[in-house]
């Protein structure tokens, strides 16, 4: 019998959170756009020393407007921020602009790629709801099929054959499991009994699997999240300045000063004094009420084998949650991508494998 030719199918990974979008694939390694849009318009006339902004322009599906992602775009073109967090999943993968969010992330992933190649694409989401049925339908809606994405003008036609969502911290078991290979990293995961911590810009997720299997919590989202230590300085800066300071203006300048020790706030153009002390004060203070909420769903964790925690907080809460317990406590290289990193590992060592060796059996 003469086997049939497997099709090459090309893997995308994206995990659009609150916080942002974290994508990786075939073709783009690491990428990574906040979780804000701005509407953009063309400028019909220049002065003779404007200068031409160097970010990426979106128009997605049959929509005429142009979209901009992420603070630097929007800062450039001095644009309104249009926030994406929402605490209710099901109602926020259902509103159009998580289309465009998502879509967005879609044309990045693929940057460089031809235009109709099948794609195999992998999102996540919380463990809870990733056991909807509601959510999976629609979020399949949103993201299955094919997509037309113009970027700076040039159209591109995206081709999602086959779409699978997954838990988020269940991705993150595949993250540590596999090595950048494909080879068995870390066996031991099959065994364990293992609490898995995401912390993010809108909730904490927690999930427990056992032998790697999901068993289900009492709670898995916490309400505390990295975005309370934003609201905290925000109600600070209000306080101190006696103006109306919204939560996103904060966000927008911390997020542009991750890789730096001390942060500032600028209220116009001058630099609010002890910013960097009240900042450095609601991160230990939501953190503590983060410890509190999740002390009062683990009644010992030490009865787990390990405890893995990721996020974009952790560059922050990192220290805090070692300190907590240092025993069980593990953080993987680079925590704010390990879930997209193991929804890739998943799709490109585990799913697609699979599927070629049952297609050649077939054929």
């Amino acid at each position: 019998m003469t086997k049939k030719n497997v099709v090459p199918v090309y893997v995308v990974a994206m995990d659009p959170g609150n916080g942002g979008n974290k994508i990786t694939s075939d073709f783009v390694k690491r990428a990574y756009t906040e979780a804000v849009l701005g509407r953009y318009e063309k400028p019909t006339t220049k002065s003779r020393m404007s200068r031409q902004s160097e970010g990426m322009s979106y128009r997605v599906e049959q929509d005429p407007q142009l979209w901009v992602a992420g603070y630097k775009a929007i800062q450039e073109n001095k644009l309104d921020p249009i926030p994406l967090h929402s605490r209710n999943s099901l109602s926020r993968y259902s509103q159009p602009m998580f289309a465009v969010y998502a879509k967005i992330g879609l044309a990045k992933a693929l940057e460089g790629a031809p235009d109709m190649i099948p794609i195999l694409l992998i999102t996540s989401t919380p463990a809870n709801d990733f056991h909807n049925e509601n959510v999976r339908n629609q979020l399949s809606k949103v993201l299955n099929d094919l997509h037309k994405v113009e970027v700076n003008g040039e159209r591109k036609v995206i081709n999602v054959v086959q779409y699978e969502p997954m838990s988020e911290t269940e991705a993150i078991l595949y993250d540590l499991y596999f090595d950048e290979n494909g080879n068995v990293a870390d066996e031991k995961i099959m065994d364990e009994d293992i609490l898995v911590i995401n912390a993010g810009y809108g909730t904490t997720d927690l999930s427990r699997y056992s032998n790697m299997e999901y068993i289900k919590m009492p709670k898995e989202t916490l309400l505390t999240s990295f975005l309370d230590v934003y609201k905290r300085c925000a109600s600070w800066l209000a306080s101190t300045l006696q103006k109306p300071i919204d939560v996103q203006d904060v966000a927008l300048q911390l997020e542009a000063q991750r890789d730096k020790q001390t942060k500032t706030f600028k209220y116009v153009n001058d630099v609010v004094p002890g910013f960097n002390d009240i900042y450095n004060q609601a991160v230990k203070g939501v953190f503590a009420d983060l410890l509190s909420e999740l002390n009062g769903i683990i009644d010992d964790p030490d009865l787990f084998a390990r405890i893995v925690v990721v996020g974009g907080p952790i560059e922050e809460w990192g220290d805090l949650f070692r300190e907590w317990n240092n025993k069980r406590v593990q953080i993987p290289e680079d925590p704010q991508f390990a879930p997209v990193r193991g929804m890739y590992k998943f799709g490109k060592f585990f799913v697609l494998p699979n599927q070629n060796e049952a297609a050649s059996a077939k054929g």
